[in-house]
């Protein structure tokens, strides 16, 4: 019965996408700094929401004369929806969905305040020099504080922060700015109240692990106006739902470090890397993701009654057998000849919604090469 539903509301997508229904955008970010992260610095968080699935990838850039810089976007994709760069800036935007100016694109985005600036003080003296036009939101945080930052056309306000949280979605909040607001999205508005609610809920300094929980949650339910959002288990006018979600730490005298989970992160581990590192050929590809999608559909159309840790885990073990394999290509033909099988064996039991077995394989297939 379950498997008829989600198969029904799936099919109900379809056919209002193919009408030219027009379904809002959007995404959730949040974060954290000085004395209210555990150990310091600041951390921000970014589920990526859009109703279009486009292939998420990681990517690394250096501009010329610019600063070296990493996040996430659509492969093709000009453009970066969130990230860092060597100084240890972040920023991340969420889409103004809900405001009523033409329909074009912003002078500003991630990239441009990447490649050019070290500090929350140089992105807002940027944004004062003339450089902001929007419609775009944008949450920016260095090792010191972050700020929150609105982009009408063509003025713009910010929040900044030296201790606390702060959050954003898709609507504008800050004092001046309400007169772009075309409507209060519901599921904008919704996520804005539980993110912030999650925030201020815990009286210890705030970790890693609070923020991948946080970019889990689905209350009151999974849908469209949750924070990880699933447009298709619940009537919704919005068809955006959680591609990925990212989460970067900055620490005054450390290497950044990136927490990155392609796909619904609520079934889908995160992968940690410090900014220097190598990046695996997995999440440079699109083949991380692609392997999200297929967990997540035989997740929702087969066996939604699993347990969600059962089905993180499994993710994990999937993508580092991935990982393994592509690295084994050229250098090991026999262990990627093993490694091959063991994926190919492993695709078809989550196919069919076997998961527990398919991690009882792995752990077979672990004891095998270790004897």
């Amino acid at each position: 019965m379950t498997r008829r539903i989600a198969a029904a509301c799936l099919a109900l997508l379809l056919l209002l996408a193919c009408r030219g229904w027009a379904f809002e955008e959007g995404c959730t970010a949040f974060g954290a700094t000085q004395d209210s992260v555990a150990g310091g610095g600041s951390l921000i968080a970014r589920n990526r929401d859009k109703s279009e699935r486009g292939l998420q990838v990681i990517v690394r850039r250096t501009a010329p004369k610019g600063l070296e810089y990493l996040g996430i976007t659509s492969r093709g994709h000009r453009t970066l929806t969130a990230g860092i760069n060597e100084r240890g800036l972040i920023v991340v935007n969420t889409a103004a969905s809900s405001d009523n100016l033409p329909r074009v694109r912003p002078a500003v985005s991630c990239d441009f305040f990447l490649r050019s600036c070290s500090t929350v003080a140089e992105v807002l003296a940027r944004l004062g020099s003339g450089h902001a036009e929007g419609p775009i939101n944008f949450l920016v945080g260095d090792p010191d504080g972050m700020a929150v930052v609105e982009i009408g056309r063509p003025e713009f306000r910010s929040v900044t922060a030296r201790g606390g949280v702060l959050c954003h979605t898709n609507h504008y909040v800050l004092e001046g700015m309400a007169q772009y607001n075309r409507r209060d999205s519901e599921s904008s508005v919704c996520r804005f109240a539980r993110i912030h609610a999650l925030l201020e809920r815990s009286g210890d300094p705030l970790a890693v692990t609070d923020f991948m929980a946080f970019s889990r949650d689905h209350e009151p339910a999974p849908s469209a106006s949750s924070i990880c959002r699933h447009p298709y288990l619940a009537p919704s006018a919005s068809q955006s739902g959680t591609l990925g979600s990212t989460i970067f730490l900055t620490r005054r005298g450390q290497e950044a470090r990136i927490f990155v989970a392609l796909g619904e992160p609520c079934l889908s581990d995160y992968v940690a890397f410090d900014f220097h590192d190598g990046l695996p050929h997995a999440l440079t590809s699109g083949r991380a993701f692609l392997l999200a999608e297929e967990v997540s559909r035989a997740y929702w159309l087969i066996n939604p009654r699993e347990d969600q840790a059962v089905v993180r885990s499994l993710s994990r073990r999937y993508l580092q057998a991935l990982v393994d394999a592509e690295r084994a290509m050229a250098v090991q033909p026999a262990e990627y000849a093993r490694l091959s099988a063991l994926l190919d064996d492993i695709r078809r039991l989550i196919n069919c919604g076997r998961f527990r077995e398919a991690l009882r394989r792995f752990e077979s297939a672990g004891r095998a090469a270790a004897g």
